[in-house]
């Protein structure tokens, strides 16, 4: 498999204001890493479809109707939701029917090792495989190692079932601390519009599969403040996931940009790291009613 290479202008950035984001590493933790563990497990190796989120508790809530209010709210939220997701699974049976016997763990290990051998900044063991659905890894570091990687992975359809969205998860640890104190961070690649088969399935998973493994390696390397990158602030258009298709605009910022892959970068406001297409809005799940 082709692991397309990502060009990034070498300004990664983060919101400023947004006090509660930290680089995954700092300078003295990446000094003290000889080798990283990394340890992979796929969400599902099924695809999904996602769908819009209610916001009736939030509705209620403000109704004047205070605790009583948010409470009928909430039980109305949990109903449209559960009842939309019931949709959206009967919808992905066609997509899952297409794509049977494809191994997307296998593509997803392939890609990170891919990326990852090429590192030049960090090192790394080969990936280790967890069962599918894996959440929490008990794993011990091997006797070359100072830090291990923790990664989830999983594929989605936008609401309309236009857009792929490959989403990887990462927690790192390091030797000595704790875990599970480390928020997991994210990095995602969405697709432009496609008719979808399952060639055409198959080379956008490979691609975008590359793509996150290369934000994930930028994203590991960036140690600066979110101080120092407050100057790289601008407006991005949002299309909000939803049944009537919003469009508004949000502040992130830009990581750069691509011309070989035809694909933009940015960090958003929680720290998240999203690649997106040259001639698409960015695409983020919306709570709608």
């Amino acid at each position: 498999m082709q692991i397309v290479k990502v060009t990034v202008l070498l300004f990664l950035v983060f919101l400023s204001g947004c006090a509660t984001y930290t680089p995954a590493l700092t300078e003295k933790q990446k000094a003290a890493i000889d080798v990283i563990d990394v340890y992979h497990a796929v969400i599902s190796n099924e695809i999904k479809v996602q769908h819009a989120r209610s916001n009736a508790g939030a509705m209620g809530a403000a109704s004047g109707m205070g605790a009583l209010g948010g409470l009928i709210g909430g039980l109305i939220e949990a109903g449209i939701n559960k009842n939309r997701a019931i949709k959206s699974d009967r919808k992905a049976v066609k997509y899952r029917e297409m794509l049977g016997g494809y191994d997307f763990n296998a593509v997803v290990n392939n890609a990170v090792a891919s990326v990852f051998s090429d590192s030049e900044l960090l090192s790394f063991n080969p990936v280790k495989s967890f069962p599918e659905g894996t959440k929490k890894f008990d794993i011990r570091t091997s006797s070359d190692s100072s830090a291990v990687l923790k990664l989830r992975s999983e594929y989605l359809l936008s609401p309309d079932q236009k857009n792929l969205e490959l989403v990887l998860y990462y927690k790192m640890q390091i030797s000595g601390s704790d875990s599970d104190s480390s928020k997991e961070r994210k990095v995602v690649f969405q697709s432009s519009d496609f008719d979808w088969s399952r060639d055409v399935f198959e080379e956008q998973i490979a691609f975008g599969a590359g793509i996150v493994a290369q934000l994930l390696l930028i994203d590991l390397n960036d140690t600066r403040s979110p101080e120092q990158m407050k100057e790289h602030l601008q407006d991005i258009q949002v299309a909000q996931y939803s049944y009537n298709g919003n469009i508004s605009k949000m502040k992130a910022y830009t990581l750069g940009a691509s011309e070989e892959t035809g694909y933009r970068y940015y960090r958003l406001k929680n720290g998240d790291v999203y690649a997106i297409s040259s001639d698409e809005s960015l695409k983020l799940q919306a709570k709608v009613s």
